[in-house]
């Protein structure tokens, strides 16, 4: 029988016959993978490949048709032959469904290209587009389990086609559909899932910004908007080609959507908001979107007046009778003086908190993105969440916001993980695939979303811990360790019967299977656990008492056991009645983090994390064949291997020395600055043998070319020149007196913090290892605004984009370099030692120029570089964080040997420089300094006094005696204290 549909399959008979065949060839594989898989191999992805280029030839029927009249004949063959690639979809989504195996053979045969051409609305049938959607979509499925683990981002896989001009075209075509029919509601609906599945790398995002569909995507929230808008914002609305929701239309789906193409981009989530198509939804002018923020209660919402429409929905309640209080819309000014009308206690909000500068940053999708998270529930109310999380962390939402979120969504987001939330009536009734995974994209996202909330800010890290929400979590994460029952695995069958054994295996046909991937159910535990991790990462980045409650609940063995790498696929042997899955790189990565962020605790570090057995597994990951997740590793060894970690000794004998210099010199800058990091810890305090160590594993000659301003470690010049012209110019445009030395500001700041994927402040390396602190270093801590950072550089040109990288991960390598010189000075049996070999290998008179030009400020363009003869140019200063690493170089240089502390005195030019920075911004530039001058002018003994007398008479001529005199009525405590014990000292030495 399957041999005489083949037959028929390869040369037809008819096309009722075709269609005929192909129905069978359908019935008989649903449900059935042993099936599909016989089928494959007997050649079936052929047949659908021919049948499915017909549609070339088809759509120019169908557009000459429009010309002129066929007969009767070439009409009834036209339907069979668009019956026909019904039938081929329909097969192809149905092999789809079969799993990653699938998709090698449907690759090869080039289906999913035939797909992507047939989806377009124009060229192809309602019902073929619609069944060409669910295919695309069960193919999105299938790729989501594969588990090559390898392939990082940049990679290519089956996915990446779909992100092609032509195909992003055709789907942005369907979604700017305005038919409303409910077959053209259902393909916007499909198109809008497809685009949440797979939008999932930062390339897709870009493609999907680009392609013009986030602003697709926009359009149709705004349908949603206006669906709850009163009758004058629905004319001004509709004027603007904007029309209310179908009713088959999913805002969960879309939500869903949106939040996964600007994830993690302030840019896209700035553009986002900042479509003109708002403006035919939010019928007021910006500057009376803040009127309506007045005290309410939590049980009802801001009602309606003007503005107040486009903010509400048409179930909330009307305002109380204190309306009338309400200034004019067009008078802000007024409203701080606004009395406050809440009177409903403990159990109400209030919304309305006072205003300031941030204020006006708040974007009018706020408001309506509160009611929505008021009224609806289930998947629709996290993704609403969700979205607010994104423009929470992209500075696009009110700091007054913080009660408002402590008091409704950190509640509502705890409360999810327990699965009180209910379905909402949408995906019940509208849309019943969204029924079925709704309970398992609320594990997946909850505790993402909560991180998100949670992530660096102390306050809502107590909202959520006073419920509970560390106990929750670590539960979760324990439950989700549970082995998973065989029966709920998919029973694979293996075709080895003669049928099998007879058929063609003919390489150049796209008849052989990939591997067999992962059971969804496996998927969904390693989603579950990465989401579980990221959130208890993210509640201990700002409370110290945060790291005890996550080991007091027992979770670090489960953590250790996230860091095994090992994955089982589908063709795991199923004899035992248990499976236990291994660890995704994402659930790996996120692992790592959690691991980071509890060893910045001393105690959990030398006690918890060692009796877990830490050590092994971690080191294991330096050399995981995925570089992200070397990233991770990499980074949460920094904290490992510095001098109290009872770990350091059995990582360093492991190895891990030789492989993190290697990893210094890779040419991944993530990479190579967590390595730079990781091993400016380890030679704290460690025998002079290995820091030499060091210093020859990672050559002199590159050490230099780090720690230069120049572009010695290969960069192309001018980019980076280009790039740091940008960077530093922008930094440094306040204006301000001393604006010489202020430091990047907050835009550019965020940036070079948002871009660093290993999660660390840019204002955070706070290396203050000196003689009054010997550990006093902060620990880089996790991004400012949230996990994964957000970034800056993503809708930038092409050139731009690479100078201004090239710039910041400069500043980062440079920054790191400098604090490697510098632990090396600190500790140890001989620092002496250590500064000879210092100038001996690096050149005593080439290390003192390196700091001297670091610290020299430059004429820079931000177009040319730093040639002042193609431009205006502007002097503008050293980044801070390299001011505070050369400065602390050279307090220990001159806490040495006396002869160190008058080479570094005969730097005149280097000394020059630092006299203005006793009035830098930053404290710890201030106090280094002061420190600089306690140890030139310390004396060693007492036949050192003529010496020391000598080097406080130059210090005088200097002028910087003067400078710590001032330094006497610092703002900062510690400068002024040690100002004192520096002019006590000098005091002593000679009269000043």
């Amino acid at each position: 029988m399957a041999e005489e549909i083949l037959q028929e399959l390869s040369n037809p008979s008819s096309s009722e016959a075709l269609v005929k065949s192909l129905k069978a060839v359908k019935n008989e594989i649903v449900g059935h993978s042993h099936r599909k898989e016989l089928w494959v191999r007997r050649g079936i992805i052929i047949v659908l490949h021919k049948i499915l280029e017909s549609h070339k030839t088809g759509s120019k029927q169908r557009q000459e048709d429009n010309i002129s009249s066929y007969e009767a004949k070439q009409q009834y063959q036209r339907v069979y032959d668009e019956a026909a690639r019904l039938q081929a979809v329909d097969i192809v989504g149905s092999l789809a469904h079969g799993g990653p195996a699938f998709m090698l053979p449907l690759q090869a045969g080039k289906i999913i290209v035939q797909l992507l051409d047939i989806v377009c609305p124009s060229e192809s049938s309602p019902d073929l587009v619609l069944a060409t959607l669910r295919s695309l979509n069960a193919i999105a499925d299938a790729a989501s389990l594969d588990n090559t683990e390898e392939r990082s981002e940049e990679d290519e896989d089956f996915l990446d086609i779909l992100y092609t001009d032509q195909a992003l075209s055709n789907l942005n075509q369907i979604l700017r559909d305005d038919s409303f029919t409910l077959k053209g509601q259902q393909q916007i609906n499909l198109t809008i899932q497809l685009i949440a599945k797979t939008s999932n790398t930062e390339r897709r995002r870009k493609q999907i910004k680009i392609s013009k569909i986030l602003e697709s995507l926009a359009f149709r929230l705004a349908s949603f908007v206006i669906s709850s808008q009163g009758q004058a914002s629905y004319i001004k609305a509709c004027a603007g080609g904007v029309f209310p929701a179908h009713p088959a239309g999913s805002l969960a789906l879309l939500l869903h959507a949106i939040c996964a193409a600007i994830a993690y981009s302030k840019v896209r989530a700035s553009e986002f908001c900042c479509y003109a198509v708002w403006q035919h939804v939010f019928p007021y002018d910006v500057r009376d979107i803040y009127a309506w923020r007045v005290p309410v209660k939590r049980s009802s919402i801001l009602s309606p007046r003007s503005g107040l429409n486009a903010l509400t929905s048409q179930q909330t309640t009307k305002m109380s009778k204190n309306t009338h209080n309400l200034p004019p819309f067009n008078s802000i000014a007024t409203m701080s003086k606004l009395p406050s009308n809440n009177q409903g206690g403990a159990s109400e909000s209030v919304v309305h908190e006072g205003f300031n500068s941030r204020n006006l940053d708040d974007t009018p999708l706020i408001g309506w993105l509160l009611s929505t998270i008021r009224t609806r529930d289930g998947l629709t109310r996290l993704m609403a969440i969700w979205f607010m999380g994104i423009l929470f962390r992209s500075h696009m939402v009110s700091i007054n916001r913080q009660n408002t979120f402590s008091t409704l969504l950190i509640p509502i987001l705890v409360k999810m993980l327990d699965g009180d939330e209910s379905i909402d009536d949408e995906g019940k009734e509208r849309d019943p695939p969204l029924e079925k995974t709704t309970s398992r994209l609320r594990k997946e996202i909850a505790p993402k979303v909560l991180a998100i909330f949670v992530q660096d800010d102390e306050f809502l890290q107590k909202s959520a811990v006073e419920r509970n929400a560390i106990r929750k979590l670590s539960q979760l994460l324990k439950q989700a360790f549970n082995p998973i029952s065989a029966s709920l695995l998919t029973p694979m069958w293996n075709a080895h019967d003669a049928e099998e054994s007879t058929l063609s295996m003919d390489p150049s046909k796209p008849c052989v299977l990939g591997r067999p991937g992962i059971e969804s159910i496996v998927h969904h535990t390693h989603q579950i656990r990465e989401s579980y991790l990221v959130a208890l990462s993210a509640m201990t980045t700002s409370v110290d008492d945060n790291k005890q409650a996550i080991i007091d609940n027992g979770v670090v063995p489960f953590v250790i056991e996230s860091l095994n790498s090992g994955i089982h696929d589908r063709g795991t042997s199923r004899a035992v009645d248990l499976f236990k899955p291994g660890s995704s790189v994402a659930t790996i990565i996120a692992a790592c983090a959690l691991v980071r962020t509890l060893s910045r605790s001393v105690a959990i570090l030398r006690t918890s994390l060692v009796d877990a057995g830490l050590a092994k597994p971690i080191y294991g990951l330096l050399s995981h064949s995925n570089i992200e997740v070397r990233i991770a590793a990499t980074a949460a060894v920094a904290n490992v291997l510095l001098p109290f970690s009872a770990m350091r000794q059995d990582i360093t004998d492991a190895g891990a020395l030789h492989t993190l210099c290697e990893h210094a010199h890779s040419s991944n800058s993530k990479l190579r600055s967590n390595a730079l990091l990781a091993l400016s810890n380890f030679v704290v305090e460690a025998p002079n043998e290995l820091k030499i160590k060091v210093v020859q594993e990672l050559s002199p000659e590159w050490l230099k070319r780090i720690i230069s301003s120049g572009a010695g470690d290969g960069t192309d010049s001018r980019r980076l020149s280009r790039g740091i012209g940008f960077v530093t110019t922008a930094a440094n445009s306040s204006g301000t007196d001393d604006s010489n030395f202020r430091g990047m500001s907050d835009s550019v700041n965020d940036y070079l913090q948002d871009n660093h994927i290993e999660d660390t402040n840019m204002s955070d390396y706070n290396y203050m290892i000196d003689q009054s602190e010997e550990y006093g270093d902060k620990l880089p801590s996790t991004t400012k605004h949230g996990a994964p950072s957000y970034e800056y550089d993503d809708d930038l040109t092409g050139e731009a984009t690479a100078a201004i990288k090239a710039a910041r991960d400069h500043f980062i390598a440079q920054e790191h370099g400098l604090a490697l010189i510098r632990n090396l000075l600190v500790g140890g049996s001989d620092i002496g030692e250590i500064v000879e070999y210092l100038f001996e290998e690096l050149g005593q008179d080439k290390l003192f120029d390196i700091f001297t030009d670091l610290l020299r400020p430059k004429s820079m363009n931000i177009f040319r570089g730093w040639d002042p003869k193609l431009g205006s140019s502007k002097v503008v200063p050293p980044p801070t964080e390299v001011v505070i690493g050369v400065c602390y170089i050279l307090v220990h240089i001159s806490a040495s040997k006396p002869r160190h502390k008058q080479i570094v005195l005969a730097q005149k030019e280097l000394l020059q420089l630092i006299k203005p920075l006793f009035i830098h911004p930053h404290p710890h530039v201030r106090v280094a300094l002061v420190w600089l001058v306690i140890n030139i002018s310390w004396k060693e003994d007492a036949a050192d006094r003529d010496a020391v007398v000598n080097r406080a008479l130059e210090l005088k001529k200097l002028g910087i005696v003067d400078k710590v005199r001032e330094a006497l009525s610092d703002s900062e405590f510690d400068v002024r204290e040690r100002a004192k014990q520096a002019i006590a000292i000098l005091t002593d030495l000679i009269k000043c």
